[in-house]
């Protein structure tokens, strides 16, 4: 069997590097400062009463992001915090 070639129009190629990148993307250690930075959000916002999708649409993103920040998956930048 021959390899696949990404350009003759055989999408398993281009799914394969993406699941790959995925996975990769996955397994990113957490740093502990994010987490420690999500867990006040949380804190805070559960001390304000507000849910995920509340403050999510004060700050003008998405409830998912939210979550990420919450769980240290992605960094919050400082210009958001401030």
């Amino acid at each position: 069997m021959r390899p696949r070639d990404c350009n003759s129009g055989d999408n398993w190629a281009g799914n394969e590097r993406v699941a790959v990148m995925t996975t990769i993307e996955t397994r990113r250690k957490l740093k502990p400062i994010d987490v420690h930075v999500g867990a006040r959000v949380k804190s805070r916002r559960m001390q304000m009463g507000l849910s995920q999708t509340k403050l999510a649409n004060k700050l003008g993103i998405t409830f998912q992001q939210v979550q990420k920040y919450e769980k240290g998956v992605n960094r919050i930048g400082a210009s958001r915090i401030h």
